[in-house]
This record gives C-alpha cells, structure tokens and sequence, in this order.
C-alpha cells in the first residue's frame, strides 16, 4: 500500500489524510497568527526592521532601481539577484517594507506546509506507522514555525525567506511516494530544474547541486539519462537570465555573482575568527565590488576583469591557507562548531538582541534556536543513511544540510549562510523521532534513543557553553556597539530621535572615556531639548538621559546647562534659571562658557526658549 495515494484495506487512510489535514490547517492557522503579531510589531516599533541595515538597505535600493526599469547595472551581480527581482517586482507594483513583509510571511506559511509534507512522505518510506508519519509531519511543520530565525527573516529584506521557501519546495518535489517514484521523476524533470535554478539564484553555492541532483536523478529514475539531462536544463534555464545580465554588465561569462573569491578571503586571513574578517575592502556593499576590483587591478593590472578579481582574492586566501596549514586547519574546525552551535553572532542582524531591546519583544512566539535541533538532525541523517530502504531517498536531505554547513567551513559563519538547512534539518529530525517512537533507531532501539539523546543534550547546551566561554560573541563587546548605533542610526532615519538618544547613552555607557561616544550624545541631547523641528524636539527625554548622567558623573556646568534647556523646552522657566544659577556658581568670571550660559539664562529670564533651527545629520 502506498502512503498518500487514497488507497485503503480498513479505511484508515482517508481517516489519517484527514487527520493531518486538520493538524495542518491548525498550524497554518497560528502560523498566520504568530506571523501578523510578529511583522505588526516589526513594521511598528522596529527601527532594524522599518530602515533595512548594511546589504539589505542595498538591496532594497537595487530594487529600487530595478522597478524604475534599470535591469542591467555597470557591475556583475554581486550578490543572490532573485531576491533583487522579487523585491523589485514588489517596488514596481507600489509595494513597500510592508508588503515585503506580508509577502514574505505567505511564503514563511507555504514553507511550513511544504517541510511537513515532505516530512510525512520520509517518514512514510522510513517504515513509520501511519500515524506516526502523520504526527512526524506535523511536528517537522510546528517545529519550523517555532524557529527563531525564520520567523524574524520574514521582516527583513534578505534572501533567507526565498531560500527556505524555494529547498523546502525542492525537497517536496523529491520526496518519496512509492512505487511510481521513477515515472514521476522523468515526468517532473524540468520542474524540478526550474526551482533547483531558482533556489541557485537565491543561494548561489547550491550551483553544487545540479551535477549532484543530476546524478541521483539519474540513478532514482531508473537511469534515465533523459530525465537528468531535463533537470539539468530546466536549471540553466533559470539561471539565464542572471548569466546574461553578468555579460552584458562585464562582458565575462559569469554564471550566477562575481564575489566567491572576496568572500573567502573574507573568512581566511590572518585576522579571520570564524566570522566575516576585515581584508581592507570597504564593507559597503553597494561600493565593495568596485574597491575589490580596483585593488586586484592594483596588482594584476588595469586589463583584470572580474573572475580574474575574484581568482586573485581567491588566492589570497590559499596562499594564506598554505602559510599557515595549522591555524588554517584549527579556523575551519572553529567555523564547523559555529554552523552547528551558532545562535547569537549575526553579521547583519540579532533578533534575539532585538528581542531583549523590546523592539522585537515578540519574537518570543518564536524561541526555538535553529543549533538546538542540528546535531539530532545530523543523527538523523545518519540512520537513514545506513538503512537500504531509506538511503537513495534521503540523499537531497543529505544535500541540503551539506552544502550549508560547507559554505559556512570553507568561507565563514553567518547565520544566512546556515539558513537553509533549516528545510532538510527539520524533516530529520522528525523523521528520527518517528522511527525512535515505532522502535526503529540506529541498530538497537535503546541505543538509538540514547544517541539522539546525546544529540538533543549538545544542542539545547551548546548555546549556554558558548557564553560561559566567550564564544559566538566578540569578548571586546563590538558587536554590542555596532548593535545600538545601527539602532540608533535607524531611530533617526524615522524621526524617532529619543529613542537614538538612549541607544547613544547605551553606547556610551559601554567606554564612557570615548570623546566621539560623548560628543555624538550631547549633541543629539541639545537638539531634543532645543530643537524647532517638532519631529526632532523631545525635552522630555532630553532631561531624562540628562538627569541620569548627572546622577553618575555629578552636577558639571555643562550638564546642568544642558538640562536647564530641557526644563525650558517643557515650559519650566523657574527650573531653568535654578539650573543656569547653579552652573554658573561653579565657573570662574574667566570660564569661556560662562557668557553663553548666561545668554541663556536671560532667555529663561524672559520666558523664553533657547532654539536650534534643525538636526544636523
């Protein structure tokens, strides 16, 4: 009997059908609802979500571009374009931040059907009772809806959602049915190319998966060479269109991005940890291309196109590999225990520092990290692998965890790069519970529980490890400041200038020694309290942030100057002239600030305010 097909002996298929039809319908139900109470608060209260940070403000910039009809740039793509096209299509339809959003949720619910689907039909073929690969579908769908960072991508303009959407979307299409499995195979050859060309251009390294795919649909179609050549087409014919933008851009044959060679370099240097490591290219994206060409050009000369720049890159970083074998070998195991560990470093975004800000408070709908399943996933790899019956069927699984977790090793960890092993992983992880629940672990059953349980131990530990020795955070707290100034920036480009204000006490409460740190506060802290600008003025806070630095660093004459102006934009004319009167009795009759001081007192003396014309960005 085949799993799927409506066929029944005791009508208990139909009844299982409908049960996992209504589990799924629940899901999709509190999917939806988690989704509109997480996005209602991104697109409300969240400066990272409403102003697009480092390579997702560049992207939705291209986009830009791209809906006012310039399809064809000066450069090759230098990063994943289907996002670009999507984005664009969402700008040109009159679509913004939001509509990104509410897009990117449908298909954060459409992902969760496809992994629980695809779930049901390997645990099917992994000798799951009926129940047991109805309820491994539904906990493989619950548990993708229950993942931190899926649920916070869909609010971003990055490529993560896409990429998720479309493995999950080629896993199902791969997935086991039974006996028809080699005719269904060569019938879908060319859609399955399609998406595996699309999922290559939302997530370039899976370029490694076509001669891959092409294998096993070879061998999985009863060695159909037609079938694989089909698929292998339907690839390259969704990539076209990015290969042709690349030559009429650069003249150069540049399948999908021109940036593999950067990228490396960028994870294996002298100064690389594991994360993305400064090379001496400006980290804007929207410039790094270009600097990363005119330096290779610097030294291969000005004839250097853009493979030769990215194989110079390239270089650098083998040469460096072959310098110093050791550390090299010592990085990529470092790199390893970040793909599998990870759950706090994030080069462009932290939602789970956005959600202990409050801005993303919640997240919480949402708490399951994405480490804490790896190793039982990887398990769960093993076993299918060593059974018969499940070993060719299980092999784009094995590809989707893979290639991720390569990409990480080989260049450096960024949760993004790890991102789509969520679609392979999750299905693992419930197929291995199904088969542990119907007595069918690896060898023994008892062992095979105890070695999930092992598993499962590492994973839910690893994050609380990390922290107690410093790793999967920079010790020096930077990531902490670029954090709070990439929230303060934002605040600002929304008009929500207090709240910049105390992401810049923040700041400089973390080195308060720094100059910058204090001048770019008090600065920030005139203009709230003087400012004319109604968008900008907020004395309130001004004198709050004011009163709290008084309260550590004593009552110094500029500070107490500072909030007598607060107190005057609220209106307080007497506890302004209290202010000035005790700032002015601690300078001398020589102090250069005295005469200012007192310009404003007799302002305050009149029932007047002092004012700034504007916020000087």
């Amino acid at each position: 009997m085949v799993f799927g097909t409506g066929q029944t002996e005791t009508g208990g298929i139909p009844q299982a059908e409908a049960r996992f039809r209504r589990g799924l319908m629940g899901l999709v139900a509190l999917g939806a609802l988690g989704q509109f109470l997480i996005q209602s608060q991104a697109f409300g209260v969240n400066p990272m979500a409403l102003v697009p940070q480092v390579d997702a403000a560049t992207i939705w910039e291209q986009a830009g571009e791209i809906a006012g009809g310039t399809f064809v740039d000066d450069k090759p793509y230098d990063t994943a374009p289907l996002v670009l096209w999507v984005a664009g299509a969402v700008r040109a339809l009159g679509g913004g931040l939001v509509a990104w959003g509410v897009l990117q949720s449908v298909l954060h619910l459409i992902t969760a059907v496809l992994i629980a689907l695809t779930t049901r039909s390997h645990a099917a073929r992994a000798g799951a009772a009926l129940a047991g690969s109805t309820g491994a579908g539904l906990l493989a769908g619950a548990l993708f809806l229950l993942l931190d960072e899926p649920a916070a991508s869909t609010s971003r303009v990055l490529s993560g959602t896409l990429q998720l959407f479309l493995a999950s979307g080629l896993l199902y299409l791969l997935r086991p049915r039974g006996s028809g499995d080699e005719s269904r195979l060569a019938g879908a050859g060319a859609l399955i190319g399609l998406v595996l060309g699309l999922l290559c251009l939302a997530y370039p390294p899976m370029l490694a998966g076509i001669p891959f795919l092409g294998a096993w649909i070879y061998l999985a179609s009863g060695r159909s060479a037609r079938s694989a050549l089909v698929m292998v087409g339907g690839a390259a014919l969704a990539i076209l269109p990015a290969t042709l933008h690349n030559v009429k851009a650069s003249g150069e044959l540049i399948p999908i991005s021109a940036q593999a060679g950067l990228t490396f370099y960028h994870g294996n240097n002298a100064s690389a940890d594991g994360t993305i490591a400064p090379v001496g290219v400006v980290n804007d994206k929207g410039e790094q291309a270009l600097d990363s060409l005119r330096q290779a050009r610097a030294q291969l000369g000005d004839s250097a196109g853009w493979k030769d720049a990215s194989r110079y890159w390239m270089g650098q970083g083998l040469d460096w590999w072959a310098e110093h074998p050791g550390a090299g070998a010592k990085l990529a195991l470092t790199k390893l225990w970040y793909a599998i560990s990870g759950q706090r470093y994030g080069d462009v975004y932290q939602p789970w520092r956005e959600r202990a800000d409050g801005v993303a408070s919640r997240l919480w709908l949402a708490p399951l990290p994405l480490a804490w399943l790896l190793p039982l996933a990887l398990v769960g790899l093993f076993t299918l692998l060593r059974d018969r019956s499940t070993r060719m069927a299980v092999l784009p699984l094995f590809l989707l965890v893979v290639v991720p977790i390569a990409v990480v090793v080989v260049f450096f960890y960024t949760p993004r790069y790890r991102l789509p092993v969520a679609a392979a992983a999750l299905p693992l992880v419930a197929v291995l519970v199904a088969r542990l629940s119907a007595g069918r672990g690896s060898g023994q059953p008892a062992r095979g529980a105890a070695l999930a349980g092992v598993a499962l131990l590492i994973g839910v530990s690893s994050g609380f490890v990390n922290r107690r020795v410093g790793f999967d955070l920079d010790p020096n707290a930077s990531h902490e400041v670029r954090f709070l100034e990439r929230m303060a920036a934002a605040s600002g480009r929304i008009d929500r200038h207090g709240d910049g204000a105390r992401y810049l006490e923040k700041i400089f409460q973390l080195d308060p020694e720094s100059a910058e740190n204090r001048g770019r506060l008090l600065d920030l802290l005139w203009y709230l309290a003087a400012s004319t600008d109604p968008t900008v003025a907020e004395p309130a806070v001004s004198m709050e942030i004011v009163e709290r630095l008084i309260a550590e660093f004593g009552p110094v004459p500029g500070l107490l100057d500072l909030r007598a102006t607060a107190k005057a934009g609220m209106g307080d004319f007497r506890g302004a002239l209290e202010d000035e009167d005790a700032a002015l009795a601690t300078l001398g009759p020589a102090d250069p600030s005295r005469s200012e001081i007192e310009q404003r007192r007799a302002l305050y003396a009149a029932g007047r305010k002092f004012e700034l014309p504007s916020l000087e960005e």
